[in-house]
């Protein structure tokens, strides 16, 4: 009686052993399967397997969800709002207050603040009591909401306005320029955030550059700047617009009427006929003059406008300056782990969504 006993347990444990391997080797074969249906999808553009954690948001009857890049729901819309996912997180808000969810949709920091932001490097600025302040990925707060304004990390400070005066921290909360009264105090009128090592300060109605150490290195001298991007940062002089190198020289003279940020090695610009084209950094022209309306390129494609319609209808050239994707789209923003959102609008409505890099339609958020 026992040795049946005994022979019961043993032939349900071999059951149980030889179920779990079945299971193990039919998930093995459906990710297999899967990826070779999602290389299928397009001989031109497959897409990678790892783009299925990339995380998309939608609006439904007022509430917030997610999809992928099959454009298959994979976080159900109950947010009262939300935004796009960075760094693995992205914040939320359920009943008035602000929180994190995972790519899973889970709850990893629990609604609590009055206002939240996406993480960058690390850290996140929220708010509470009308001052705001930073967390780290477990919701610890680890720099106190002290502050008036506090801006993403980026470079490894931060652009905040602490007790009516702008100025930047570090990390560890440490303010980095000099308080009032000291004598390397100077009175800052705007900022921008670090980029490249440098960040854009307005003093005395002109622009510069300071360095992480708070030391001016480019003198104000600009009517106008923007951040450096790849090595590069557009600056105005007299309604011109021209680029500089981050020793603070002229490399590509101000004759433009804009000059957008360096981005995959072009930029766009606008001559005195209002039409763009893209140069590269030796300031060649690279894509001639044509188009009415130019973003700058991301993941190979940028937003364009032809037609002398303000800047409608839209649609995306690649860095040969070929149009990919048709111009169709009332809106088409850049694209961004494989997609893009747009819309279309005509005689009967308006279509909002996200295409592909064919420029077909993986969701459609209407």
């Amino acid at each position: 009686m026992k040795q049946t006993v005994k022979s019961k347990k043993f032939l349900k444990y071999l059951l149980l052993l030889f179920s779990f391997f079945a299971l193990i080797l039919f998930t093995i074969n459906a990710l297999i399967i899967n990826q070779q249906d999602i290389g299928k999808k397009s001989s031109k553009h497959a897409i990678h397997p790892s783009s299925l954690f990339h995380r998309f948001s939608f609006s439904s009857k007022g509430k917030i969800g997610y999809f992928n890049v099959l454009g298959q729901v994979v976080i159900k819309p109950i947010f009262d709002n939300a935004g796009e996912f960075s760094e693995g997180l992205a914040w939320v808000k359920l009943d008035g207050k602000y929180g994190y969810i995972d790519i899973q949709g889970n709850l990893v920091i629990t609604p609590q603040y009055d206002y939240a932001t996406n993480f960058s490097e690390g850290i996140a600025s929220i708010q509470q009591n009308n001052k705001k302040g930073y967390i780290n990925r477990t919701g610890e707060i680890i720099i106190s909401p002290v502050f008036d304004e506090a801006h993403a990390f980026s470079d490894g400070f931060a652009n905040i306005k602490y007790k009516g005066k702008l100025n930047y921290i570090n990390k560890a909360g440490k303010l980095l320029l000099s308080s009032y009264g000291d004598k390397d105090y100077y009175e800052l009128e705007d900022i921008l955030p670090f980029h490249d090592g440098l960040a854009g300060v307005k003093i005395s109605n002109k622009w510069g550059y300071i360095n992480k150490e708070g030391k001016i290195i480019i003198p104000t001298q600009f009517d106008i700047v923007s951040s450096f991007h790849e090595g590069l940062a557009s600056i105005g002089i007299r309604e011109r617009y021209g680029y500089i190198n981050k020793n603070g020289n002229i490399v590509i003279s101000p004759n433009y009427y804009y000059a957008g940020n360096f981005n995959e090695g072009l930029a766009p610009v606008r001559n005195n006929t209002y039409k763009f084209s893209y140069i590269d950094k030796s300031g060649k022209e690279i894509i001639p003059y044509k188009y009415d309306d130019a973003d700058s390129f991301s993941e190979g494609l940028a937003s364009v406008s032809i037609g002398n319609n303000w800047g409608y209808p839209r649609g995306y050239i690649d860095k040969s300056g070929k149009m990919v994707i048709q111009a169709q789209f009332t809106h088409a923003l850049n694209f961004k782990n494989g997609l893009a959102p747009v819309i279309t609008t005509d005689f009967w409505g308006s279509k909002s969504g996200y295409i592909d890099r064919e420029g077909k339609f993986v969701f459609d958020s209407n």
